[in-house]
C-alpha cells in the first residue's frame, strides 16, 4: 500500500461535508480540526499510555511542527 494514497471513505467525507455546512467552516477547516484533535486525542506525548507502540519516530518533532503550522493556517478564516 502507498502510504502517499491515503484517502477518506465516501461516508468519513460526507460526514465531514455536512458538519462543516451545519457549522459554516470551510471544509479543509474542519478536516483540519478533527485530524489535529484525532492525532492529540489519540498519541499523547505527556502520557506512557497513549504513545505510539514503538515509540516516537526521530522524525515526529518535524512533522508535528509542520501538521500545527498546517491546523494554524486552516484556523485563520477569513
Amino acid at each position: 500500500m502507498n502510504e502517499n494514497n491515503l484517502r477518506l471513505t465516501n461516508v468519513q467525507q460526507k460526514a465531514i461535508k455536512a458538519l462543516a455546512k451545519a457549522d459554516a467552516r470551510p471544509v479543509k477547516q474542519m478536516l483540519a480540526m478533527i485530524l489535529h484533535e484525532g492525532f492529540v486525542w489519540i498519541f499523547n506525548e505527556f502520557s506512557d499510555t497513549n504513545t505510539p507502540y514503538l515509540g516516537w519516530p526521530k522524525e515526529w518533532k518535524e512533522i508535528e511542527k509542520e501538521l500545527e503550522n498546517e491546523y494554524k493556517k486552516a484556523m485563520d478564516v477569513k
